[in-house]
């Protein structure tokens, strides 16, 4: 009996302590969680402001990516190519539309950007909306960089002007100037770039498709496997030490919101460290996984604690990385859902903005963006570092070690089922929430967080969902230094 007792205890976690040894506080530890996921994504809704300069310089990165793409694929596949771009050029702010009118003299005609620098004053008087003295500036050099036909005798540019020029519209100016002037080098090499990038996306969408049916693929053998009972589940049964898990979690959240908080007061103090602030963040974040400890503080065995969290080998390191580049493949058709229905989120709440109003429109962008659009290399590395190995290691341990371990546990007497969409979907959506892009970008995340956790689900070790997500977060650093460089 003494023997029987004493396993029990052990596959509980609580070593000879018993059941009563420890209490669990789950309950106050999910009020906690659930208050500060509600403020956070509180504080997306109504501290997102578009014409901050952070959202401001993303904007303004996605622009000149989408106006190149829109340049090149003219060059290739004809004027017709480009126009799905240009409608992006027809709303939002007076900079996001004058790039537009630049778009529309290069690719069509120059007659073409002075019909839409007409429209974009008619909108104005209708919107009653103001031009700020650089915006009506902007507006009369390009009415006379596309006057046409060009009248005998036209003063050019000056150098003052051409520099204003660039300073306004930034790489569309370089392109205004470069269509102006006699220099073929220049515009050569505008061109040149315009094309690269706009085959480097007809590859990556063509290799996108591809991954994508080999992810469907992989994804209908899963499914038949899991019918046929050939695919064994590892994810071990309850423990009634789960609860500190939730805890642990709750603390860890604090933990992070108040590190993000004291960085962003210490930063414009501390200019001296604005190149290696990127690393810093990526250390301390991992030191804040020593929240894993709670529970063994409170009273649990650690090593009960590190086979619940999925602190484990699995089935082998090599197995488990194989698995976790094979569940990268098979979350694509999750984050292909997941991306529709931002999209047309994104239809519904900006509604057709052409002529309404000169509000800049969000997009839901990471803020890291910038930096690998315009780091060097040791920002790249910070980079890597931060969102390839930082983040997968620290989020999949708090959200898929602790955050679902506890949640199955709380619900171990529903339907498996049940219980896994239930912990799933709650897991994934905290998640999202969390993320910088904003409530927009919620169903794409929350998708691609969907194919982790059941990784998780199925592997028991979190190996094979850190593999995922170092994989798809090393591919999309990847990817926009390739689309910038």
């Amino acid at each position: 009996m003494a023997d029987e007792l004493r396993d029990l205890n052990e596959r509980d976690g609580m070593g000879g302590r018993g059941a009563s040894a420890i209490r669990p506080y789950p309950l106050i530890a999910w009020l906690i969680i659930i208050a500060l996921t509600m403020t956070v994504m509180l504080m997306h809704m109504l501290g997102s402001d578009a014409s901050s300069a952070a959202e401001v310089a993303e904007q303004n990165v996605m622009d000149r990516l989408e106006g190149e793409t829109a340049l090149g694929m003219a060059q290739l596949q004809g004027k017709a190519a480009a126009r799905p771009t240009m409608t992006k050029f027809e709303t939002g702010s007076m900079a996001q539309r004058l790039r537009g009118v630049v778009l529309k003299a290069v690719i069509w005609a120059p007659d073409e950007g002075l019909n839409e620098l007409r429209q974009i004053e008619v909108q104005v008087e209708e919107s009653g909306y103001e031009p700020t003295e650089s915006e009506l500036e902007t507006m009369q050099l390009l009415q006379q960089l596309y006057e046409h036909p060009v009248p005998e005798g036209r003063v050019p540019l000056s150098e003052s002007q051409r520099a204003e020029l660039v300073e306004q519209l930034g790489w569309f100016g370089q392109v205004a100037l470069a269509y102006d002037s006699d220099d073929a080098a220049a515009k050569g090499e505008l061109l040149g770039s315009a094309k690269w990038l706009a085959i480097v996306l007809m590859v990556l969408a063509i290799g996108g498709i591809g991954a994508f049916v080999l992810g469907v693929i992989l994804l209908i053998l899963l499914i038949v496997f899991a019918c046929m009972r050939k695919v064994h589940h590892h994810f071990g049964a309850a423990r009634s030490t789960d609860g500190l898990l939730a805890e642990a979690f709750a603390i860890w959240l604090l933990c992070f919101l108040g590190l993000h908080l004291l960085l962003e007061m210490l930063a414009p103090s501390m200019p001296g460290m604005q190149p290696h602030m990127l690393g810093l963040t990526g250390v301390l974040h991992c030191v804040t996984a020593a929240v894993v400890a709670w529970p063994v503080i409170r009273g649990a065995k650690w090593n009960s604690v590190r086979t619940s969290i999925g602190w484990t080998r699995g089935a082998g390191l090599w197995k488990e990385c194989g698995l976790g580049i094979c569940g990268w493949f098979m979350t694509l058709p999750l984050l292909g859902i997941g991306v529709l229905i931002m999209l047309l989120l994104m239809v519904i709440t900006s509604g057709s903005g052409q002529g309404t109003g000169f509000e800049p429109i969000s997009q839901p962008v990471h803020p890291i963006i910038t930096a690998v659009a315009e780091g060097d290399v040791w920002i790249m590395l910070q980079v890597y570092f931060v969102a390839a190995m930082v983040a997968p290691f620290l989020e999949e341990t708090v959200f898929r070690g602790l955050l679902y371990r506890q949640l199955r546990s709380a619900s171990r007497a529903w339907s498996t089922v049940g219980s896994i969409a239930m912990s799933a979907l709650v897991v994934s959506v905290v998640f999202a929430a969390l993320h910088p892009q904003g409530v927009l970008a919620i169903p794409a995340l929350a998708a691609l967080a969907t194919g982790m956790t059941l990784m998780r689900e199925w592997r028991g070790s979190l190996l094979a969902s850190i593999v995922m997500h170092a994989l798809n977060n090393g591919l999309m650093i990847t990817l926009m230094l390739v689309l910038f460089s």
